[in-house]
């Protein structure tokens, strides 16, 4: 499926996880968020190019209707992608090759989890009930996290979804220290993570859209996995490297 993939991450490592101290939350971290329009319209702009796909047709009533209205909860890194995007008439792999205009939520109001699909948060309430890793445990961004914790799934609010069955939830109670907010991704094959902003989701889609592209494994196309230099993406224009 395009923009998350069924394998589960390889088990290799390739680097050394940072390990968080018990004394250690996300408020006391950067995001790394580079954090303004113009490198979020270059990621985009570059981020298609990549892909190989042309510049749709400019919406002039998209652009005509100027910055779009916000949900007061969306952190910086989100709203510079959605007044990005009509800048760059963005289009992924997955909207070229779906034709689906859905895959983001609308920026000036987030439902809850529960709000957006009953279903699937009854089935991840049922499945992930009583995990509660403690914070040196949970407060890692590297391949050797925890999921997430239970308690925190009724306050998730999305920010995204796939037709089949990805969701991108933000959890409005753990901010870093420059005022992102965390992001976890859940497949319903059982792929999860979190990351610790908005820009580090999409930097992780563009990566695994680009292996897929390239006819490698989609798997690899995650910060916490990826083996080539992050110099040499489109991700240079969004993150601190």
């Amino acid at each position: 499926m395009l923009g998350c993939s069924d394998d589960h991450p390889p088990t290799d490592n390739r680097a050394s996880p940072d390990k968080a101290s018990p004394s250690m939350t996300l408020k006391s971290m950067p995001s790394g968020y580079r954090g303004d329009v113009a490198g979020m319209t270059r990621f985009l702009q570059c981020w298609r190019e990549e892909m190989g796909l042309p510049a749709p047709q400019p919406d002039p009533s998209r652009k005509a209707a100027g910055t779009p209205a916000f949900d007061s909860r969306l952190p910086k890194s989100a709203r510079d992608f959605f007044a990005a995007r009509g800048e760059a008439d963005f289009e992924s792999l997955y909207e070229a090759k779906t034709g689906r205009q859905d895959r983001f939520a609308d920026p000036a109001i987030l439902l809850t989890f529960r709000e957006h699909s009953a279903t699937d948060y009854a089935n991840w309430e049922a499945a992930w009930v009583g995990i509660d890793p403690p914070d040196a445990e949970y407060y890692r961004y590297n391949r050797d996290q925890s999921p997430f914790r239970s308690r925190d799934l009724p306050k998730f609010l999305v920010v995204g979804h796939e037709a089949g069955g990805a969701f991108y939830l933000l959890n409005p109670d753990e901010k870093t220290a420059d005022g992102e907010t965390e992001i976890l991704f859940l497949h319903h094959g059982g792929l999860v993570y979190r990351v610790r902003s908005f820009a580090h989701l999409l930097a992780n889609l563009y990566l695994e859209e680009r292996e897929r592209a390239a006819g490698r494994d989609a798997s690899l196309g995650n910060l916490y996995y990826f083996d080539k230099p992050l110099a040499d993406t489109c991700v240079r224009h969004i993150i601190d490297l």
